[in-house]
């Protein structure tokens, strides 16, 4: 990885005089992001804006849809499409038939356990 960083290096600043404070710069650059700890930047900024991050490893699917997305009064119930039972007919027709811009993803029908959450845009490219 050294030689290929020396050779991008050279071949980006055209001279050698730049090479060696350029990698002093990104070692120490390393070395002080591992002192304050194995997470990326994105994960800080999760944590300092106070928002939900969700590990797939830890993730369990207790959140039902109902609980995070209602329909309004005098609308049919919620649209949803199934992690395994959902084909693209299915998607096809609730496109045609609804409005909406998106559309959670449950474990099934029966549980309607939320595991994610698709836009319509999303959808219509994907078929």
């Amino acid at each position: 990885m050294t030689v290929s960083l020396v050779v991008i290096m050279f071949e980006l600043t055209g001279g050698l005089e730049y090479i060696v404070p350029l990698m002093a710069a990104a070692v120490t650059s390393k070395w002080v992001a591992d002192a304050f700890g194995k997470e990326g930047i994105y994960e800080a900024h999760i944590q300092l804006n106070g928002y939900p991050y969700l590990d797939q490893d830890e993730f369990t699917h207790r959140t039902l849809a109902t609980d995070v997305m209602r329909p309004r009064r005098n609308e049919p119930p919620l649209a949803v499409l199934t992690q395994d039972s959902t084909t693209v007919e299915d998607v096809e027709t609730l496109i045609k038939d609804t409005d909406y811009n998106g559309f959670p993803v449950v474990v099934s029908r029966e549980s309607e356990r939320l595991i994610g959450f698709v836009q319509r845009r999303d959808l219509i490219l994907a078929i």
